[in-house]
Formats: structure tokens, C-alpha cells, sequence
């Protein structure tokens, strides 16, 4: 009877082949992934001593250019794959890394034994100082770090740039295998030191919010051409609008016309062009396209700088008839002032109350006065609260919006009877405020309706 040896303790695929230990075929795994080729990354997930460490060995042994592993691989399932063997046998190039040991006392600890493990995949890469596909630069950096002669910032991008010039000497992609990937951040969490290993910035998030290149956009909303805005707003609420293109830009003439603009958004991927499916119409001419903001993360992007423009203007703007018509309780005035600033504003179709909340409160900042947004009065909280301690009087608005002009009348008498119901002006009174003015104000998209009624 023949003795089974059983390779207690070892995970090397190589190793079990070449002294015959017994083997549980699984190179079947390697076509199914394969399968998955399109996908970029893949993450394998099983419990402890499932075989995760060998898998991953056999993987690297079957891809990798550097290696010879016909005779390893004979008599398994993927041997008789011979198309899939043929085509993927030792022809990528193939990074392996373990990080089961990166542990230890401390972050220092940690940091020293990811760095060992990191300069060892350079070393066993060294026939890339040798590659002519690789620049002088290149190759001090490469040496630096198999000598573990590196920065933090260098080690952060060690696998990057290692698999570059991995993929640019062979000519094709790099396949990289992290083993025991989470073992660094558990140890960490164990051993009180979590914090210190995470990268505090890799919270998801808009990756282009708060880069100057934004400033694009803020150049076209300082433009004062009517159609400009219109264009934003048909852009801002999903729609496309059609423009010609210059492709050959450049920066002294940028902001020479309106089509440069365009240009300018399309060339740097803040619009893209509508696929023909999308077209409700003809196809526009041949020396014009039809453009539409690509996707949520720049609409976003559009909406902020829209807001942060709106914002700084109302903000510049002279408020001082607005606060005279406040003060006097002078609500056909006010309705006039407030939809002509409405008008003069790029406003799009999900903005709700919480906009026209914004438009308030930042006409009346820094004028001097006391604002409070969203104010604990009565029974509940106003929107908006201004106080003038110097002459005892005060001013408290609700706002209401709506999506039928003709009920602008209603929902300011709506917004007239919270602040009855609610008693958000005896508060103010009681407070020693004299005279207190209240104010309902409805809003339907571009125009606006307030009426008043001074507080007994």
C-alpha cells in the first residue's frame, strides 16, 4: 500500500508538485478565473486553512513569464486545457506578495517589515536595471528601494511603479497576487495602532471637488451673457445643448468667446458627447455637437461651484435696500428685488427649499446684523431670524416653495400661519425686541412672493 504524504505546514505549489505530497487538484479555478479576465481586480474570500495561500502560489506559478511550470501543472484538469494553456502558461508577468508576517509592536514595526516585504519583490525583479525600457531616473528610484533606502511617500507608490515597468519591459499587463492582504490593518486593530495605519484621505469622495481646474467653471458663471446661464441650467437639469469645438486651444485665447469655453469643458472632461440614442432630434451639423455633463460626480462638481458662486454674489451684493425694506415691512418691494436676483441666478430643477433657504441667508450675512438659520423659537425652529439689538427690532421669515406659480399666494399665507401656530416671534419679544416684523415668502423657480404682518 502506498504511504500518502501529507504536506503539513506548507503552501508552496512548487514545493508539494516537486516532492510529490498529496494534492487536492483545484487548478480548475484557474480557467474560471479567467473568465473573469475583464475584471481588474478580484478578491478571493474563505475562512482560515481553506487554501487561499496555495491557490494563490499555483496562480503564480501557472502565469508567471518567468518561470517554467509545464511539468508541474502535468496530469492536473488545467493540463488538458490546452488552448487555455497554450495562451496563459508562463506568459504574464506576475508579482507575488505575502503579508502574513508585516506585524509587530508599533506602527515602526509594521512600516520596517512592509518595506522588507516590498524590497524583496524589487530583488527578485533586478533583470529591470538591465531594461532598456527603463530610464536612468527610474532605475535609481528601483534601486533605492530594493535597498530599502526610501521614503513613506516612495513606499506608497512602490507596487505601482514596480508593476509599470514590469508591464513596459515585457509588453503586457503585470498580474499581482496579495496574499493575507487585511493581516497589516487586523494586527493594527488588535495591537492599538489603527489609526495610525489608515490613510485618513481614502474615505470615498468626489476626487475632483477642490481641484483648481474647477475654476473653469467659475469663469463661465462670472460671464454676464444670458444664454450662458440658460445653457448651465438646461445642462444642470440633465438635458444636452449643442456647441461647436476647438481642439486646438490655447491659453491666451481661452476666454476670448463663449466657444472656447464650451471647448475648454469638453477637452477637459467636464462634458462629454451625447451618444446618438440620447438625440431627440436630427443629428446637429457636422461642425457642431451635442454635449451633456458625463456623469453624478462632475454634476456635482457643477452644482457646488454654482452654489459657491451664488453665494459670494449675493454676498457682495448692496443689501442696504433690502434691509430698508425689511426693516419697513415693505413686502411688494422685497418680492421685486428678490425675483429680480432670482432671475439674474442659475437655478435647476432639484433644487428645493433648502436652495432658495441658501439665497436667503446669504443675502443677509455679514450685513451686520444678527442671523439665525433654522432658529429654536416657540414650538419648533424658523428658518431664518435677523436681529438688530441696536434698535431693538428684528425680522423672522418662513420660506415655502412650490412647484405651481399659482400658488405662490397660498403658501405664503401658509408660511404667515406657522409662524403664527408655532409662536416663533414671541420668543424675539420676549427677548426685548420692540418691533418685529414677519415675513411669509414663497418661491417658483425664478420669481418669488412676500407678504408681511408685524408682530403684535
Amino acid at each position: 500500500m502506498r504511504k500518502i504524504k501529507i504536506p503539513v505546514g506548507c503552501s508552496s505549489f512548487a514545493d508539494i508538485r516537486k516532492n510529490g505530497y498529496y494534492f487536492i487538484d483545484k487548478s480548475a479555478l484557474i480557467k474560471e478565473l479567467l473568465k473573469t479576465a475583464a475584471s481588474q481586480v478580484i478578491l478571493i474570500t474563505r475562512p482560515q486553512r481553506f487554501g487561499k495561500t496555495l491557490a494563490m502560489s499555483m496562480l503564480s506559478e501557472f502565469f508567471d513569464i518567468c518561470k517554467g511550470s509545464k511539468a508541474l501543472f502535468e496530469g492536473l484538469h488545467i493540463a488538458k486545457e490546452k488552448e487555455t494553456s497554450k495562451a496563459w502558461m508562463n506568459r504574464y508577468p506576475t508579482l507575488f506578495l505575502a503579508f502574513r508576517r508585516v506585524d509587530g509592536l508599533g506602527f515602526a514595526d509594521v512600516y520596517e517589515m512592509l518595506r522588507a516585504v516590498i524590497a524583496k519583490a524589487y530583488k527578485d525583479n533586478l533583470y529591470l536595471l538591465e531594461s532598456e525600457r527603463m530610464n536612468a531616473f527610474d532605475k535609481e528610484i528601483f534601486a533605492r528601494i530594493a535597498g530599502k533606502k526610501v521614503s513613506k511617500e516612495e513606499i506608497k507608490n512602490a507596487l505601482i511603479s514596480l508593476t509599470q515597468w514590469m508591464a513596459a519591459h515585457y509588453g503586457r499587463p503585470v498580474l499581482l497576487l496579495v496574499d493575507e492582504y487585511d493581516v497589516p490593518l487586523a494586527k493594527a486593530s488588535e495591537k492599538g495602532y489603527y489609526t495610525e495605519m489608515l490613510d485618513q484621505s481614502s474615505q470615498p469622495k468626489n476626487f475632483w471637488e477642490n481641484t483648481s481646474d474647477n475654476g473653469i467653471i467659475r469663469s463661465f458663471l462670472e460671464r454676464t451673457s444670458f444664454h450662458v446661464k440658460q445653457k448651465f441650467e438646461i445642462l444642470l437639469a440633465g438635458g444636452m445643448i449643442t456647441e461647436s469645438i476647438v481642439e486646438n486651444l490655447t491659453y491666451d485665447v481661452l476666454k476670448s468667446s463663449e466657444e472656447n469655453l464650451w471647448s475648454l469643458l469638453y477637452l477637459t472632461g467636464y462634458l462629454t458627447k451625447a451618444h446618438q440614442g440620447e438625440l431627440e432630434s436630427n443629428e446637429p451639423r457636422p461642425d457642431k455637437f451635442a454635449l451633456k455633463i458625463p456623469n453624478t460626480e462632475v454634476r456635482d462638481i457643477f452644482k457646488n461651484s454654482v452654489k459657491a458662486w451664488f453665494c459670494q454674489k449675493s454676498m457682495i451684493s448692496d443689501c442696504r435696500e433690502l434691509f430698508a425694506d425689511l426693516w419697513t415691512g415693505d413686502a411688494e418691494k422685497l418680492t421685486k428685488l428678490l425675483s429680480d436676483l432670482l432671475f439674474d441666478t442659475i437655478i435647476y430643477h432639484d433644487y428645493r427649499e433648502s436652495f432658495y433657504h441658501a439665497f436667503l441667508v446669504g443675502l443677509v450675512s455679514n450685513a451686520g446684523y444678527q442671523v439665525e438659520s433654522n432658529y429654536e423659537n416657540g414650538l419648533g425652529r424658523s428658518d431664518l431670524v435677523i436681529k438688530d439689538p441696536e434698535n431693538r427690532r428684528a425680522v423672522v421669515i418662513e420660506a415655502k416653495w412650490t412647484d405651481e406659480e399659482a400658488q405662490l399666494e397660498a403658501e405664503c399665507r401658509n408660511a404667515l400661519r406657522q409662524i403664527e401656530e408655532k409662536r416663533y416671534a414671541q420668543k424675539v419679544v420676549r427677548l426685548g425686541f420692540q418691533r418685529v416684523e414677519k415675513f411669509g415668502i414663497a418661491f417658483f423657480q425664478k420669481t418669488c412672493l412676500m407678504r408681511n404682518q408685524q408682530a403684535d
